[in-house]
């Protein structure tokens, strides 16, 4: 109900919205959003930052 309630808040008018449970381990949507797709928080890095990794300069 809480997603539900979130989402409600969130949308502009009376936008239809769909609602999909992921759960790790499961076919289907599931698996293809846990395997195949990164998190959306998860960035490469970029040259900058890539160089500051690699050699440990942080």
């Amino acid at each position: 109900q809480a997603t539900g309630s979130v989402a409600t808040d969130t949308l502009p008018g009376d936008e239809p919205i769909d609602i999909c449970q992921v759960k790790k381990g499961e076919k289907g949507i599931s698996h293809f959003i846990t395997e195949h797709i990164a998190p959306f928080y998860e960035r490469r890095w970029g040259g900058f930052l890539r160089d500051f990794k690699q050699n440990r300069i942080i």
